[in-house]
């Protein structure tokens, strides 16, 4: 349960900080810059570390961690290029390029918050504001949020 945003107007990832194991919440931070990209994570936590050490180590689809193409495990992991680029893996090493709708809608959001923070994103709000309206009302969202710029 996540809430991931790329303000692409901004320039700014940001994801709230919960997750949960078994009946425990506890906080992450599901955002890191690696090798120049912003990048995310959604889904198992423990694989998702997996996502974050192949992307560090290159990317490189023939050394893929063994989640992307499990059916029965789940991690979308998000990295956003230097010149803003958005391309998203889930359960292949190559990445989707979503791009062109970051540029079309101003922002791409995923995770089970999504609804709630492309509703306040198209009312005006700004990363901020649309992680804590996520957080406030999506009850797998919340525990604070991490924001990082691309031009820091």
């Amino acid at each position: 349960m996540t809430i991931i945003i790329w303000d692409h107007r901004a320039g700014l990832l940001g994801a709230d900080k919960m997750s949960t194991q078994s009946d425990l919440v506890r906080r992450v931070t599901k955002i890191r810059r690696i090798r120049d990209h912003l990048c995310a994570a959604a889904g198992d936590w423990d694989l998702a570390q997996e996502m974050f050490k192949w992307f560090e180590d290159g990317a490189n689809p023939a050394e893929a961690p063994p989640c992307i193409r499990h059916k029965d495990d789940w991690v979308a992991f998000i990295a956003v290029t230097p010149d803003k680029r958005v391309l998203k893996y889930e359960k292949s090493p190559l990445p989707m390029d979503f791009t062109e709708s970051a540029v079309h809608d101003g922002w791409y959001i995923f995770g089970s918050g999504r609804d709630f923070a492309i509703g306040a994103m198209a009312a005006g709000a700004d990363i901020y504001t649309a992680l804590d309206i996520t957080a406030r009302y999506n009850v797998g969202c919340g525990m604070g949020h991490d924001v990082l710029s691309l031009h820091e």
